[in-house]
Order: structure tokens, then sequence, then C-alpha cells
């Protein structure tokens, strides 16, 4: 299949220059805007315009990059409680980083193996992040020793570049999705399922606290959740078979939605709301094959989305690999490729300002079908900000590659 034309690409990257805007990870929590004004982290928006990379004196952009050097509200919360001592971690390499590739790098997170400062991959995602070839990572079960090895790993990675700490992500949602288990240490949190049956909305509040506060101690500042998939389909192999969904009712799902999300908020780590459109009425999985939502999706399952950007916003959107005709065209794109489901239904329709993020480009949904290059640049022309690779090992495409797909394009 023909890459998309990388004229379009550089249209959309182009498009976030536009204006100012500042990155929640740099700033006091008393300082943050109010959720609906966090369309925040959006690559090329930080504070350069991509303009500024042609003006002969590049002073101009190394003053609007220096802006960027306040600790987050995660690292000042944590940084009494610290296990390990900063004056012996490696001082950082300082790189002269191109304000166009350290923006493009911005857009990247990639997960990666290894657990210490001694493995081979987590020298090689430190030094990524140094040279700001990717913006952020997804930790997975094998990064995860103990509590203190986590904390450890997290400082590292903070470390790596202390003027703008990379999004370090995890899938803790609770119940079958938690990356953070009791054997390795952690707090045990109930599916939604469980806490929507049992649980009362302040109940719930309280769980989701205990969460956010758990994630914060040991230096994780994003959370792959709430679910916010309605349990259309009760034999969902991947929503409501594994207790993900608070339900079926709208307003009860975008309820208890709104608990997790404002916990997490106290506690200064942001929350991702997925799956965009709604992955609640399918039969199938998106991580194993194509999903077609043609006969089974419903409208309704649009109104958490509509609810949440109200009200407890979510500071980001996770869209996923889910095909409906009203998004995906003659093309048969799913909605996180596609321009329809993240511009015009929910930038447009649903008035959501934050950050939009794709599900797992690993997923056997979209890479049996689509070259990797290919995939990278219809994910960016589609208008996510950010995009998600959680095991790019392969000689053919790692991080670099996909950093050089998005220079490319726009190079063109």
């Amino acid at each position: 299949m023909a890459s998309i034309p990388s004229v379009r690409v550089r249209s959309r990257l182009k498009s976030y220059a536009v204006g100012k805007a500042t990155d929640p990870r740099t700033m006091t929590r008393k300082a943050r805007p109010p959720v609906d004004m966090l369309r925040t982290v959006a690559v090329f928006a930080i504070t350069v315009t991509i303009a500024m990379c042609a003006v002969s004196s590049r002073a101009q952009t190394v003053l609007a990059a220096n802006k960027l050097t306040k600790l987050t509200a995660l690292e000042a919360k944590t940084a009494k409680a610290k296990t390990v001592n900063e004056e012996k971690l490696p001082h950082p390499v300082v790189y002269v980083r191109d304000v166009l590739d350290d923006r493009i790098g911005q857009m990247i997170m990639v997960g990666f193996h290894g657990r210490s400062a001694n493995s081979r991959n987590v020298k090689e995602i430190v030094k990524l992040i140094q040279e700001g070839l990717i913006g952020g990572v997804i930790l997975m079960e094998r990064n995860v020793k103990s509590r203190a090895q986590l904390t450890k790993l997290t400082e590292l990675l903070r470390a790596a570049r202390p003027e703008l700490p990379p999004f370090i992500a995890i899938d803790q949602e609770g119940g079958s999705v938690q990356r953070l288990s009791k054997r390795r240490g952690f707090r045990y949190t109930p599916s939604a399922a469980s806490i929507v049956r049992r649980k009362t909305l302040d109940e719930a509040r309280v769980i989701y606290g205990e969460l956010a506060h758990e994630l914060a101690e040991v230096g994780v500042n994003m959370n792959f959740g709430p679910v916010v998939d309605l349990a259309i389909n009760k034999r969902n192999p991947i929503i409501s078979r594994r207790g993900r969904s608070y339900g079926s009712d709208p307003a009860e799902v975008s309820k208890f939605a709104s608990a997790f999300i404002e916990s997490h908020r106290a506690h200064g780590v942001l929350s991702v709301a997925k799956h965009f459109p709604g992955h609640g009425s399918s039969w199938t999985d998106s991580h194993r094959r194509f999903v077609d939502l043609s006969k089974t999706w419903k409208p309704e399952e649009l109104e958490p989305y509509k609810f949440l950007s109200e009200g407890s916003a979510p500071d980001f959107v996770m869209t996923g690999h889910l095909f409906h005709p009203n998004y995906g065209g003659k093309e048969r794109l799913p909605a996180s490729l596609s321009t329809l489901a993240i511009r015009d239904e929910l930038r447009g329709e649903l008035k959501f300002k934050g950050l939009v993020i794709t599900d797992d480009l690993e997923m056997k949904s979209v890479r049996r079908r689509f070259k990797r290059q290919d995939l990278v640049h219809r994910a960016v022309e589609a208008g996510n900000d950010v995009i998600l690779f959680s095991d790019p090992t392969k000689k053919d495409h790692t991080p670099r590659h996909s950093h050089r797909y998005i220079r490319d394009a726009v190079d063109d």
C-alpha cells in the first residue's frame, strides 16, 4: 500500500506549530491550567514553532526551549521520598538538539526490555531520551521486579532529561490489567466491573486515589485508564469478559471514569480514556485481528467521551484499531488512522481538547495490514499527537526508524 503523500504529513506537523502551549510535565500543580486547556504536549506546540527552524539565529530556538526547565508536579511531589540518591546517578550528557527533531521525538512513545542501568536496552532508551528522539516510554511487566527496582529505573529515565522528563506510562486499570502486581509488592486494584458492582462512587475515588499515589511514588506519571467502553456485548473477549468496563449505561460509566481521572489528577498522574470510538460491542480483539464494528457499534458508545469532554476531561484519549464505516471510508481504516474519527468526531463534534494517542501500533490488526512507514505516516496524518509502539525491537523498525519516517516526510 502506498504511503500517504509526505506533503500531507508535513501539513499535519506544521499545523501543531501555531501558537503556544505548556507541557504538564514541566509545571507545578498550582500552575497547571484547567483540564479543558490541556492541548498541551502536542509536540510541535510546546513553545517553539517549526518555522523557527529556518531562522538563521539559533538563539531564538534555544531561548524558547529553555522555558521548559521547570520541574513537574510529580518531580516535586516525590523528591523527598526518593529511595535513590540522585547524586549517585550518572550526570546527563548535554545534547545540542535540532528543534524539529526534538519536537518529533515528543510524538513517539515506546516500550523496551530491561530493568536496570546495566541493561543494554535500558542504556539505549536513556540515550534516545537524551537525544530527543522519543518523548515517552510504556512500562510492561518485563520491566518490573520490585518497588525499589522500579523506582530506580524511573529515576534513571527522568535523569536522562530532567528539563523535560519523559512520559512514563503503564497499564494499571485494575483487575486483569495491572502490570504492577501483588507478588511484586504492589497494591491490588479491583476491576472496573467489580468496583461498579460493589463500591460507591466515593469508595471508588479512595481506591483510585491509592492507586495513583502508588504510581506517583514509584515515578510513573501516566496511566492508560480509565476504560470507557460500554459493556454492550457481554461475550466481548477483551472488554466484558475481562471485567474492564463499568457497564453498559453511559452515565454510570462516565461517573466512575470521572472518579478515576480526578483521583489521578490529584496525585499528578495523567489519565488516558480508551478505546475510542468504543470497543465494547465488538466480537473480536484488536490485539489479534481486524475489528469491524459495522453491525455492532451504537452511537451511545460516544457518550462517555462527550460527558468527559464537558467535565472531568482526561489528559489523553486513546484511539482504537476499530473500523466503522462512518469513519473508515472506502479504505476501511481503523479509527486510529482516520481523520474522520479523530479530527471530525473526537475533536470536532465531541469538543475534546486534550491529547490523542494511538493504541499500540504493534497490534496485529494494523501491523499485518500496513507497512511500518505507512503506518507511522497515517497515524500522524489522522491527528494523533503521540504514536505508541510497545515493543519496537526489530532491526528494521526501531524508535530511530519511526523518528526518521516523520522527519523525512517533513523534509521532502
